[in-house]
């Protein structure tokens, strides 16, 4: 790049770079990206597009007005870091451009010299790696982008990248003093003054994909959205951009450690046959209101899941001191229902804390119907990167209206007195003033949660059943022990 003197280019003469005290980290390789609340699909298909390829750079995101719920989640995502941009970078008569590129020099300002940052808008996706770009951006300093080869166009500032040193601070300085033009034009208009050599036409690493929405994604096998999917695009691009509203979270990874096994524990009478403090071996996803017994025991598990909107707000009152204590107990994350989550934010207490809801339509496997706890508890185990899974407690022989029970609510189910429980592995699982949907408000509802759910498991994914005496007959039958010694290697 030209030395940014007066004679190379006037409009720099008056720029400084800012005098700001450098953080102590080392220099490193990040992408950059913003997300306002209607970005949150987008943003995470991109963030999980990144995944796919690359889980060793750190992904900044620019908050500009994400709800808690949207928060929560990309703060339990593997590399994901989130800062607020400065207020001055956020006026809403700044052009989305102008937002974009204050908040690049915010970046620019308080990372480290030496460092790499690739900015991606997040109607982007990756689909394929992006080495060959850090490793331009890390020997040219900058890395732009046109469509097209005539000079007056504008780059495409939709994916950019540069190095952090003195000559690109004052870039960005003076490309925001600019009186901003026309389509973005005034970082291309800058860099070309300052000397910098601008990738056009062929070089352009990014195809287009036009009016994709949720319909056309949930449509049907060759439609544009499938292409999108399963990475269908111009060859040699290694990146796309759609136009509309994308969610496809698969590959998404969430930051804890993982072990190869992982136990689905139902609430069923089998699981009390189960020494649940033996199950080292082995990460477990726990459910409803079997957190009563886990006190009992000093027992927790790795992951906590209750999708019963009835159970989670009939829980929220001991939920909430699970959720304020999991640090304690050891458990990483709890994926609950949007209105429980609510409660519990209205409460500020939401620390590794996930909205189903919001994600549930980013993955194939969580989109099965009907919903229950169990056997998406199943498929959010998946989600989190689980290829050996393991039911123990999936019974699925309910007695559908237990002694001391009575119907409140059409299928609203409420303990008024205390009588004999079938339903559960220890006496005291359902409570005096617990309120629950009836087991199976559709007949064999339970039964056909678990079939419709195998259909979409990945090929790489192995369940076996330990419950010998369980009506779920989706999977196959193997013994505790055995499955385990087979399964965790």
């Amino acid at each position: 790049m030209t030395d940014l003197t007066e004679a190379a280019h006037p409009l720099l003469v008056v720029q400084q770079v800012r005098k700001r005290v450098r953080p102590l980290r080392e220099a490193r390789e990040i992408y950059a990206t913003c997300m306002a609340s209607a970005d949150f699909d987008n943003g995470v298909t991109l963030v999980a597009s990144i995944h796919r390829f690359d889980l060793t750079r750190t992904i900044l995101i620019g908050d500009l007005g994400l709800t808690n719920a949207q928060r929560a989640v990309l703060e339990k995502i593997e590399n994901v870091e989130i800062f607020r941009p400065e207020p001055s970078n956020l006026t809403s008569s700044k052009p989305r451009h102008s937002v974009r590129m204050a908040i690049v020099q915010q970046i620019a300002e308080t990372e480290a010299f030496g460092t790499l940052v690739f900015w991606i808008d997040p109607d982007i996706a990756l689909y394929a790696g992006l080495n060959p770009i850090f490793e331009t951006i890390r020997n040219d300093g900058l890395y732009l982008l046109s469509g097209r080869s005539n000079s007056s166009e504008t780059i495409d500032e939709g994916c950019f990248g540069f190095r952090i040193d003195p000559e690109n601070v004052a870039l960005l300085d003076a490309s925001l003093q600019r009186q901003p033009k026309p389509n973005g034009q005034v970082l291309s208009a800058v860099a070309r003054g300052a000397g910098c050599h601008i990738r056009t036409g062929s070089d352009a690493a990014i195809a287009e994909l036009d009016d994709l929405d949720m319909s056309a994604l949930r449509g049907a096998k060759d439609t544009a959205g499938q292409r999108f999917r399963h990475g269908v695009v111009t060859a040699g691009k290694p990146m796309l951009r759609h136009h509309g509203a994308m969610k496809d979270f698969s590959g998404l990874s969430f930051a804890y450690r993982r072990k190869n096994l992982c136990g689905i524990l139902g609430n069923g009478p089998s699981l009390s046959r189960v020494d649940l403090a033996t199950l080292t071996d082995m990460d477990t996803v726990g459910m409803n209101a079997a957190l009563r017994f886990w006190h009992k025991i000093g027992w927790y598990p790795t992951l906590y899941c209750c999708l019963d909107e009835v159970v989670g707000m009939s829980l929220r009152n001991e939920l909430i001191e699970l959720v304020a204590n999991r640090k304690t107990y050891g458990i990483e994350l709890f994926i609950v229902r949007r209105n429980l989550f609510d409660w519990l934010d209205s409460q500020g207490v939401t620390d590794g804390v996930i909205c189903f809801d919001i994600l549930r339509d980013g993955y194939d496997i969580l989109m099965s119907n009907p919903v229950t706890t169990g056997s998406h508890a199943m498929g959010w185990a998946v989600v989190t990167g689980y290829h050996r899974l393991l039911l123990a407690g999936i019974d699925g022989n309910y007695v559908e209206q237990v002694q001391g029970s009575e119907l409140k609510d059409n299928i609203v189910m409420e303990i008024v007195s205390d009588g004999h429980n079938p339903n559960y592995f220890f006496k005291e699982y359902q409570q005096v003033g617990d309120k629950y949907l009836k087991p199976n408000p559709i007949e064999d509802m339970h039964k056909r949660s678990w079939l419709r759910i195998k259909w979409r498991l990945p090929k790489d994914v192995l369940v076996v059943n330990c419950s010998k005496s369980s009506l779920v007959d989706a999977f196959p039958r193997v013994d505790l022990e055995t499955a385990r010694k087979s399964l965790k290697q």
